[in-house]
Formats: structure tokens, C-alpha cells, sequence
């Protein structure tokens, strides 16, 4: 499994006790201890085990640490967690603050955690690419038609409306903050375009900032110009 704190992948040592029945399965609180040395944290988790033979029947439902079977249900308790990188560094607060928001949520409502990441897209399109138009959908257009922007982050804006189903809710892209009904695979595909916009505004630049800065150090070294450019 992935460590939530982390995010490093260990062999789990599953302790799994069941807590309550229902008439369609189980309830179990699943604990793990990170096996990585460097973090070694807790990470709890509540699990639901369907009702299909005698196999998923704990024998004691209260004491039974067996690691369940037929498992359909699987919620992280400890830590609260996005499921999702952590923001790079980069990128300013104005626009990760959404962005977090809109990961916390993404469980508990796929259509909350949409409006933030809209807000937040119409936010960095405004700020970093010049869009700026009330309309998230007339900012997508600019930066298409701009040409400004590498194929790979235009064929995610691009498919952002696709999978967003533009025409049966138009609204999503005039009113971005709206709660609003939304299609299978959306709300994580605006965290994705999200996430390809912060590599390419802050990321990049930041790497390239560093691998010139590195590259004077060698050039005023050996008694040369640094780059001015």
C-alpha cells in the first residue's frame, strides 16, 4: 500500500478488528504502521467486507484481527488525506489553497471539489496567461488561440471540456464557483489540469531558474559571462 504521510509504497502488516454488521456485511477498523524507516506513522483505515459466504464471516466480530475478505469499502480515517501529490513548492498560496481544498473534498462531494478547482483554473488563467474574461470557457479559448501553451497542456484544456459536457451545463464555465451537476471523472480531471498548469507556470520556470543559476557558478568559475538571459 502507498503511506499517506509519505507517499512511499510498503508490504502492509494488516490488523484489521471488526466493529459492527450490517445485513449486507462487515465493518471492520483496519491499523498499519508505515514500514519505512524515515516515517514509520500510523494510518487507520475503515473498511466495509461484503456478506457473500462463511469465508467473510469474522469468528469473534469484535477480537477477529483476520484481514477481511470481499472488501468493497475502503476509507482512510488517519491522516485526512487528498489521495493526491503534495503541490510543489512553486506554486504561490493564491492558487494551492484551492487546489487543497478542492482535494479534501473530492470524496465527500466530486461537485464542490469542481467549483474550487474552476475557481482556481479561472484564477491561474487570468493571473498567469493574460485570460481575462469573467467566462472560464472564453479564457479556455484565448489560451487555445494564443498559441502560448505547449500541446500537452492545450490538449488538457481541451478535453476538460469534453469531459464537462459544455453544452448540457454551460453554467459550470460562467459561474465557476457554482455547485452544479457534473459528469463521471470530472471533478479529478480539473485537479489533473490543475496540476499540468502548475508544472508548466511555476514548475519549469523554477527548474530552468535553477540549472541557469547552476551553470553561471561554472561559467564565472572559469572566468567567462554568466547568462543574462
Amino acid at each position: 500500500m502507498q503511506c499517506p504521510h509519505c507517499l512511499e509504497h510498503f508490504t502492509s502488516r494488516d490488523a484489521a478488528r471488526c466493529v459492527g454488521e450490517e445485513k449486507d456485511g462487515y465493518w471492520w477498523v483496519n491499523s498499519n504502521h508505515c514500514a519505512n524507516s524515515d516515517c514509520g506513522r500510523l494510518i487507520v483505515q475503515f473498511l466495509h467486507s461484503r456478506c457473500v459466504g462463511s469465508s467473510s464471516r469474522p469468528h469473534d466480530r469484535m477480537v477477529d484481527t483476520r484481514f477481511p475478505v470481499d472488501i468493497d469499502v475502503v476509507t482512510v480515517i488517519y491522516p485526512k488525506t487528498t489521495g493526491r501529490p503534495p503541490v510543489p513548492a512553486e506554486v504561490p498560496n493564491e492558487y494551492s489553497e484551492d487546489y487543497k481544498e478542492a482535494c479534501l473534498v473530492l470524496a465527500d462531494s466530486p461537485k464542490a471539489s469542481a467549483a474550487l478547482s474552476r475557481r482556481c483554473l479561472q484564477h491561474i488563467l487570468r493571473e498567469e496567461a493574460g485570460a481575462t474574461a469573467r467566462d472560464l470557457n472564453v479564457q479556455i479559448d484565448f489560451v487555445l488561440e494564443s498559441g502560448s501553451l505547449p500541446s500537452g497542456v492545450t490538449s488538457s484544456l481541451h478535453a476538460l471540456r469534453e469531459i464537462g459536457n459544455l453544452a448540457a451545463h454551460p453554467t459550470k464555465y460562467t459561474v465557476t464557483g457554482e455547485i452544479v451537476p457534473i459528469e463521471p471523472g470530472e471533478a479529478e480531471w480539473c485537479l489533473d489540469v490543475i496540476e499540468v498548469l502548475f508544472h508548466h507556470y511555476f514548475v519549469e520556470p523554477a527548474d530552468l531558474d535553477k540549472r541557469k543559476n547552476a551553470l553561471n557558478e561554472k561559467l564565472v568559475a572559469a572566468g567567462r559571462k554568466p547568462l543574462t538571459s
